[in-house]
């Protein structure tokens, strides 16, 4: 019976080292684990509070193009600075060349702050073959912390191909022969 009872014990002993080596290597997984959620927590509520600088070109009013540059995150950038460089080649280079948005560091820009510049109107950007430019964007960018950011896409003024409310063979010149004809054509209605 002594000996049954040492076999017991002793099977019973082997069990419990197994369930303990389980339950070790189980907890040691699941720590693993947790300290994967906490390090992507951290890195996601970084991303959230991180400033997110973004350019891009928009067109509010009758063809005339603004260059944008904003501060969509939710912290302050610093240190910011946009780098155009043309993809397709036009003879008119100046209409962005003159702004202090492109190419001159932008030493503060608050979260949801917009910086706006007049490009030209977009009649007088096409080139010899009817396209509107193309820019590979490059910004850079800092978070108060010092820690540094950078982006890079294709900004496209073609998207706005079709946007134009003008013929081309209207210049300002011509708008502004149009809208004298109208008013001489009111005046001879009163």
């Amino acid at each position: 019976m002594e000996l049954w009872q040492i076999i017991t014990s002793f099977i019973s002993s082997i069990g419990m080292f197994i369930v303990t080596l389980f339950y070790v290597v189980y907890t040691k997984k699941i720590l693993k684990a947790n300290q994967g959620m906490f390090e992507e927590s951290i890195k996601a509520r970084k991303q959230e509070l991180m400033p997110n600088v973004i350019a891009y070109f928009d067109m509010p009013e009758l063809n005339a193009l603004h260059f944008v540059v904003k501060n969509i995150g939710r912290s302050v950038a610093v240190n910011t600075r946009v780098e155009l460089e043309p993809i397709i080649d036009f003879p008119k280079k100046e209409y962005l060349s003159r702004s202090n948005l492109v190419n001159e560091l932008i030493p503060t820009i608050a979260p949801d702050q917009k910086l706006v510049t007049f490009v030209q109107m977009m009649f007088d950007l096409k080139n010899q073959d009817g396209d509107f430019p193309k820019f590979k964007a490059s910004i850079y960018f800092e978070d108060i912390n010092g820690e540094k950011y950078h982006s890079q896409y294709i900004l496209d003024v073609n998207v706005w191909k079709g946007a134009i409310r003008l013929g081309e063979k209207f210049g300002v010149h011509d708008l502004v022969e149009e809208v004298k004809g109208i008013k001489e054509l009111l005046a001879k209605k009163n």
